[in-house]
């Protein structure tokens, strides 16, 4: 029977991890298109708060207890650092830059996510073959800029670069708090209180910058609304849940990984939906990220999920 359960959470952690690659590759190109109607943390406040109402509430007809008040503090504080800093960050730089450079800059998430590890001393510290897998991941980001990403990279206003910096430290920083923290014992009340502490200081920062009055609903594009509403299903309710998992679950740097692959995922997408061209130069650069992936997969083995 252990035998079956743990072969169980073998295919629970192969399905987390492939919707946090492709599922959030996916989700630049989303929130490009939803914010090309909607005000940015007006739709990513609305987009957190639905799923977390819809996840709290699941996890509370399931059975699982009403959380105490410190449950509710270490939630709010991961839900500021990932979801306001960490995603409000995101969305708002993608006003003005393109998705497949937003998806560039976000590989700087690992090397945060090592330091901090390095820095705060955790049972999860980096070893050689983490940091030799961090490096062969950037040089696949050094080949990817000769592509249209890396060019407009360049181009790319610096105001909206330094805010998606900002973003993955604050995410890095949310990951890191997310493995050591105590939350509520179910993992949908958990991460429903992330996203609705997240989701409501969201809407609150909408409110105070003037967003609301920018709000016409008449002139929502039906693009824009089934990009909204596919960011609430797979990337909130699907994406994050098993992203919340996994930092439960499995090595942190091991979780950081999502941040190289997904940029090949914003390519593949800007080749099949953007009519870009895949040049020898991209998939060298995808071939050096999936080595630079499985490196850092070899480095920090899965933390035991089930008892010997």
């Amino acid at each position: 029977m252990l035998k079956e359960e743990r072969k169980a959470t073998d295919w629970l952690l192969i399905g987390a991890f492939a919707a946090v690659y492709i599922i959030w590759g996916s989700t630049y190109l989303g929130i490009r298109y939803a914010i090309e109607s909607f005000p940015p943390f007006f739709m990513a406040g609305t987009r957190f708060l639905a799923a977390g109402l819809i996840l709290y509430f699941t996890g509370r007809l399931k059975g699982a207890p009403v959380p105490e008040i410190k449950e509710i503090k270490t939630s709010t504080i991961a839900g500021f650092l990932l979801l306001v800093l960490g995603n409000g960050g995101l969305v708002w730089a993608e006003q003005r830059i393109p998705s497949s450079v937003a998806a560039l800059l976000i590989t700087i998430e690992p090397v945060w996510i090592v330091l901090l590890l390095w820095m705060f001393k955790t049972d999860n510290k980096p070893n050689l073959l983490t940091w030799i897998g961090i490096l062969i991941g950037m040089a696949g980001m050094v080949f990817m800029t000769g592509t249209g990403a890396g060019k407009d990279l360049v181009k790319a206003d610096s105001l909206s670069i330094f805010a998606i910096l900002i973003s993955t430290l604050a995410w890095a920083l949310g990951s890191v708090y997310g493995t050591r923290a105590k939350f509520p014992s179910s993992p949908l009340v958990a991460t429903g209180l992330q996203m609705l502490s997240g989701g409501i200081i969201l809407l609150i920062i909408s409110y105070f910058s003037g967003e609301f009055t920018n709000i016409n609903l008449d002139s929502v594009s039906s693009k824009s609304l089934w990009a909204f509403v596919y960011l609430i299903i797979f990337g909130s309710l699907i994406g994050f849940t098993a992203y919340a998992y996994l930092l439960k679950e499995a090595h942190p740097s091991q979780v950081s990984t999502y941040a190289y692959v997904n940029p090949v995922i914003a390519v593949i997408l800007g080749v099949f939906v953007g009519n870009e061209k895949l040049t020898n130069q991209t998939m060298l650069a995808g071939g050096l990220i999936i080595v630079a992936v499985m490196v850092i997969w070899l480095s920090g083995r899965p933390k035991k999920v089930l008892k010997q």
